[in-house]
């Protein structure tokens, strides 16, 4: 077998391997990292430059979208403690929560809050349980 004809063979290969997900997590070709090649047939037969460019343009997007999060967030909330308008508070806080969630940032609770929320949703699930059909 030729050179190139070994080289086509690993590069089919490595994209094969590369693109099989596990179906029990869920995790695909995406959220995998990929080591940076350490020699020049390692370089071609994982992707070469576009798969490094690629890779750091996502990277570089996912910090730009966490500092914009990060930025609004503080802004939302002076805005919402000056808002007189219900409607327009109401959006506001929407916003904050989806926000809060997306980076991941726990409202504090103290532990009667979480306890009375627990037996709130206990107290819905059995009443949907004993409900008639």
């Amino acid at each position: 077998m030729s050179d190139l004809a070994a080289i086509d063979v690993m590069m089919a290969k490595a994209k094969r391997d590369y693109r099989q997900g596990n179906r029990r997590t869920g995790l695909g070709a995406k959220s995998r990292e990929r080591p940076i090649p350490l020699d020049a047939l390692e370089f071609v037969t994982t992707g070469g430059m576009r798969r490094l460019e690629h890779h750091a343009a996502f990277h570089a997007a996912k910090r730009a979208v966490e500092d914009t999060r990060h930025e609004w967030l503080t802004t939302l909330m002076s805005w919402r403690d000056r808002e007189d308008d219900a409607f327009i508070r109401i959006q506001v806080d929407q916003e904050i929560e989806r926000l809060r969630r997306a980076l991941a940032l726990l409202i504090p609770s103290t532990d009667d809050e979480r306890r009375a929320q627990t037996r709130e949703r206990v107290r819905r699930h059995r009443a949907k349980r004993n409900a008639p059909a």
